[in-house]
């Protein structure tokens, strides 16, 4: 069965890397090649803030819209401002809010009081969104790291405008992260509610996790540092201050030791405990805490993509797993002998599987997304094609999947500048 979009998104001038939408169904944050942030009202489908040049130039890899955080009693590391983080080329990880600011220049105004953009975003069709000034942003020089220049970069950022006030999202926070990488940065939340990570790709194959908010022990591992580490201060950009991280290290993901993996290729998570890394060895592993309790050779090459879903009806973790060849194969673990073995194997229409996201109401259910532009559902216990997703002309780059006001909405992104809307 082929299906066609509910309504295609053009206001992107780069390929479409990255597309994310918020845990309330308000808004939406995609980023592009060429560097360029966009956030959306879901409601009007429209453009309500644009940052060109915010990773110093260099292109989105990822976007993440932390939930937000209800429990009175949790601490949370994370600035209170941040709505929304973005992943670099450029090596950092940014986490933005959006202030109140004057119409001249978004960021001379450092006392604006921070909008939360679900609060902007339900009142925002009366006002207007308007290009702001280009300006040369300060960027932070990454202590640990060798890679590409980190001096000054031409930003530019949209004001909204509304009534007598305006608006603009900008960076409050900046974290650095590995400057060469592939995985992108995931958020995991705890079933109970009462947890939100984050976790990153540093160097030597190790994974990164963070805690934004939640509970954590007083006492943490120390960080695991080879070559070129993760920096542990955190300098707020454009707020003219330092404070500690905005992000709690929690543990490291490390690979077996003498055990060569190249760079990590992709991760995904059930839950902040559960976690699952492909590599660029065609490995994947398997992680509960900082645990590895599962490896498994898959492919002669990297990992492309890996998808972990929640304990099937004999209590195993199922991981989906793609590479550059025409499969997806689908491992599970068994808690009780403790290994890691393959289940099925899934024929793919093509080669080059870019994304895998999983379903919010099937866990059987996952979307692959392919360089030749399509997409297509999968049910990964019958290892049959459920529909086709064919609209974009381009690679199709990544997607994400979600019930947005009681509806199952898949968005599609690709390299042929367009964000794509369907109803699954």
């Amino acid at each position: 069965m082929v299906i066609t979009p509910e309504y295609t998104w053009r206001q992107h001038t780069g390929d479409v890397t990255c597309v994310e939408i918020s845990n309330c169904g308000s808004y939406v944050v995609s980023g592009s090649a060429d560097g360029e942030i966009n956030v959306w009202m879901w409601d009007t489908r429209r453009v309500i803030f644009n940052v060109k040049g915010g990773h110093s130039g260099k292109g989105i890899l990822e976007v993440v819209i932390p939930p937000e955080c209800t429990a009175e009693d949790e601490q949370r590391y994370a600035p209170a401002e941040v709505e929304f983080i973005t992943m670099g080329r450029d090596g950092c990880i940014r986490f933005w809010g959006v202030f109140e600011t004057t119409e001249t220049d978004p960021t001379q105004d450092q006392n604006g009081p921070f909008i939360p953009l679900r609060q902007l975003v339900r009142t925002a069709s009366s006002g207007s969104t308007e290009a702001g000034p280009s300006f040369k942003a300060p960027v932070l020089p990454n202590p640990n790291s060798d890679y590409g220049d980190h001096v000054t970069s031409t930003t530019s950022y949209s004001v909204f405008k509304r009534g007598t006030k305006a608006y603009s999202v900008r960076p409050v926070a900046t974290l650095w992260h590995s400057s060469f990488s592939f995985c992108r940065i995931k958020l995991s939340v705890s079933p109970e509610g009462d947890m939100c990570t984050l976790t990153a790709p540093a160097d030597d194959g190790i994974m990164r996790v963070y805690c934004l908010w939640g509970m954590v022990p007083d006492e943490v591992p120390e960080m695991k540092r080879k070559f070129h580490p993760i920096h542990d201060t955190l300098q707020e950009c454009y707020r003219g201050k330092e404070s500690d991280l905005p992000v709690r290290f929690i543990r490291d993901l490390l690979p077996v030791k003498g055990h060569p993996v190249g760079v990590c290729m992709a991760f995904d998570s059930a839950d902040p405990e559960w976690g699952v890394v492909g590599y660029e060895s065609g490995e994947i592993s398997l992680y509960s805490n900082s645990a590895l309790v599962g490896m498994q050779k898959l492919f002669t090459e990297p990992v492309m993509a890996v998808s972990l879903i929640e304990k099937d009806q004999n209590q195993r973790y199922v991981v989906v797993s793609a590479g550059p060849e025409d499969q997806l194969i689908v491992s599970g673990y068994s808690a009780k002998s403790g290994t890691i073995s393959s289940l099925s194997k899934i024929v793919l229409p093509s080669k080059g599987c870019s994304s895998v996201s999983r379903s919010p109401t099937n866990k059987n259910s996952i979307c692959t997304t392919f360089w030749d532009g399509s997409a297509a559902i999968y049910n990964v216990k019958t290892g049959k094609q459920i529909s086709v997703l064919d609209a974009h002309s381009k690679s199709c780059l990544s997607s994400t999947w979600a019930m947005v006001k009681g509806s199952s909405t898949l968005i599609t992104c690709s390299a042929d500048t367009t964000i794509c809307i369907w109803r699954i």
